[in-house]
């Protein structure tokens, strides 16, 4: 009996649904039932706190980048690959998180933007600071980083291992 739950098609109507399962074995309905039931649950994702939604929705919006192709800036500019795209909002993502859970920080949602060469550049621009991180294209590579207060004191500059720990650089931006 259960290949004919795979036969039917998708477009039948309940009472189709239940003269099925009313041919089931007893045995068979609680399972069958139960994972209706599973299949009709909306998608449980993670909850995203209030305070690091703005952080989520720049991720999120930022996906539309992977649809950017060669030449898109009416030039030579190399299409932005989804593995340098996975890297950046990881990066941002992981890093937000723990300020957020481990320190009660919570970090301003930065601009993520498309480099011609294929990197990606995640840009903040608060009250008193600025901070840009370039992700490289090539995954080998460091990002490399640099801010300042907007007068030239209180500058921090070089590079980072996007997966290491660095929570660091946007407590920075924090401050």
């Amino acid at each position: 009996m259960p290949c004919v739950i795979l036969t039917q098609s998708m477009s039948d109507t309940r009472q189709d649904v239940h003269e099925i399962i009313d041919r089931l074995p007893e045995s068979q309905i609680t399972a069958v039932l139960s994972l209706l039931e599973r299949m009709a649950e909306p998608a449980r994702m993670p909850s995203v706190p209030d305070a690091l939604k703005p952080v989520s929705e720049a991720v999120q919006a930022s996906r539309e980048l992977l649809g950017l192709e060669d030449g898109w800036n009416g030039e030579e500019a190399a299409a932005i690959s989804e593995e340098t795209w996975k890297r950046a909002t990881e990066f941002l993502s992981r890093n937000a998180q723990f300020l957020w859970s481990e320190h009660g920080v919570r970090v301003e949602a930065p601009r993520i933007v498309p480099v011609p060469d294929g990197t990606l550049d995640i840009h903040w621009k608060v009250a008193m600071r600025e901070l840009l991180v370039n992700i490289p294209a090539k995954p080998g590579e460091r990002a490399k980083y640099y801010g300042d207060d907007g007068a030239g004191h209180h500058v921090v500059e070089g590079d980072l291992d996007t997966a290491a720990a660095n929570h660091w650089l946007l407590m920075w931006l924090s401050e």
